[in-house]
């Protein structure tokens, strides 16, 4: 597995939570930002492009979700049956 293909796929399992995942980095965030307000620069941004980064990354790849597939994947259990 490529690590692109790697790093997709961990973002994936992580958009499971994705409100849970919302909620904590925000809060990271605030925090972040309150104990750096009096020393702000480009190094200490970097954390906060990353959150931001990462963030952005889980909620594109959680749109991918398809709620018609999951709903007929019972069907799909019950078609076992028929092959045996």
């Amino acid at each position: 597995m490529s690590f692109f293909n790697l790093l997709k796929h961990s973002l994936s399992i992580i958009a499971v939570f994705k409100n849970t995942f919302l909620v904590r980095s925000t809060l990271f965030l605030i925090v972040y930002l309150f104990l750096m307000i009096g020393k702000i620069s480009i190094i200490t941004l970097i954390p906060v492009i990353g959150i931001l980064i990462m963030m952005a990354s889980v909620f594109i790849l959680s749109k991918r979700e398809n709620m018609l597939e999951y709903n007929n994947s019972l069907k799909n259990i019950e078609s076992i049956d028929k092959i045996k």
